[in-house]
């Protein structure tokens, strides 16, 4: 395990028993809790995280980090490249639908919002 991904995935056990909406996730992992928008590092809801939350702004080990995304809500679901849901968008999913990130979209997430 690279040093980088053993930073993230203790970071993200430690925020997750914070209850900051994020779930550590083995590296075969595609799970996606219900009602939640879900992302992870690696194409194909691979990766050794996943953040599950709706967010103005996602925490900055996960900034700019996406490039699969799910969408476990009951509505459409927008993934924004700025904070406060602006600027270009990466990703719009309806409900029930998974999808990797284009070339273009790749690592440009920074927030999370209903569409």
């Amino acid at each position: 395990m690279t040093n980088r991904r053993l930073i993230l995935r203790v970071m993200a056990i430690a925020l997750g028993l914070a209850g900051a909406g994020i779930v550590a996730a083995p590296a075969s992992a595609v799970s996606c809790p219900s009602n939640s928008p879900c992302f992870w590092d690696d194409a194909d809801r691979g990766g050794n995280w996943v953040y599950s939350s709706f967010s103005n702004g996602v925490p900055s080990a996960y900034n700019d980090k996406a490039s699969s995304f799910q969408n476990n809500t009951g509505g459409n679901v927008v993934w924004y490249w700025n904070a406060g849901c602006s600027g270009n968008v990466a990703m719009v999913l309806s409900s029930g639908t998974w999808q990797n990130a284009s070339w273009f979209n790749n690592d440009k997430t920074s927030s999370v919002c209903r569409g």
